[in-house]
């Protein structure tokens, strides 16, 4: 996989063919084109257009209206896609078809601007090749450590005869970022949890639910007593530090109590012992 760092839109088409694509429609409309693949043009737009408002999912909310929640009521099918963000792959198809139509049309007018001028219409076509090639040039990539699903972590099995039936665990730090590289822990937690049949709080998804940012922006202030109380509230019982800083701010929490260190120190379990009165409630709008 390749770090969100190294090129910061991943999955993005491309700067290069982006511009082409929207460049496309102009120049089949302002140029003599036929009527035919004036229609392709709009055709390819509404396309793509449409494709990139479904991958948006459940934040394609403009003024309020929620269409995706629309869509799943009324369209069949629509309700069991398992990530809007696939939608994105039709956009790319559209993006590129307009990028060669629009490619097509440059070398058409280089063709016509520069007959007399042969070496000026080749060194153009050779710096637009070459764009491509430098836009399309692979980042570094770097390998991820996968866990073993035949194998469950030691945290796991000291929770598996103590988490009752319907409980939850909340494993810190929770994710802070929007990246996927920054849900690389989290996934291998749920990797492990799910060997270990546990239930997490945490977990990467396709729809986020309003919880999860709610969650994320509360433990951003630290486990107050307010959220501890809350999560409690929501059958929370159990807390599993992955890292000092959230291990030294839990040991601080009266309401947390000490359980199970792993050999290595880093791994430490809390148990939610303070029932208190919910002062911040998780609730789904």
């Amino acid at each position: 996989a390749q770090s969100s760092t190294d090129r910061p839109w991943n999955l993005g088409p491309g700067w290069l063919r982006l511009l082409l694509a929207c460049t496309a429609p102009i120049l089949i409309f302002c140029s003599k084109s036929s009527r035919s693949l004036k229609r392709l043009a709009i055709t390819l737009t509404l396309f793509s257009s449409v494709s990139f408002a479904l991958s948006l999912g459940v934040n394609l909310e403009p003024g309020g209206l929620r269409i995706w929640s629309f869509l799943c009521d009324w369209l069949p099918g629509m309700a069991q896609v398992r990530s809007a963000f696939r939608f994105a792959i039709f956009f790319q198809a559209g993006v590129v078809l307009l990028a060669g139509a629009g490619i097509d049309l440059l070398l058409i007018m280089t063709r016509s601007a520069f007959s007399s001028m042969p070496r000026i219409r080749s060194g153009s076509i050779v710096c637009l090749v070459l764009l491509f090639v430098f836009e399309s040039w692979s980042g570094r990539t770097r390998s991820v450590l996968v866990p073993r699903t035949d194998q469950i972590s030691d945290w796991a099995q000291y929770l598996q005869g103590r988490v009752q039936a319907g409980e939850g665990i909340l494993i810190l730090p929770y994710v802070a970022g929007y990246a996927p590289d920054d849900f690389e822990p989290t996934v291998r937690w749920m990797i492990q949890s799910t060997a270990a049949g546990l239930r997490t709080a945490n977990g990467y998804s396709g729809f986020f639910p309003a919880t999860h940012y709610i969650l994320q922006q509360q433990l951003g202030q630290g486990l107050t007593d307010s959220l501890i109380a809350t999560l409690r509230s929501k059958n929370i019982r159990w807390i599993v530090t992955m890292d000092s800083d959230s291990a030294i701010e839990a040991d601080a929490n009266g309401l947390l109590q000490w359980h199970w260190t792993s050999m290595t120190g880093e791994c430490r379990i809390f148990e939610v012992t303070g029932a208190g009165r919910a002062v911040l409630q998780i609730t789904t709008p």
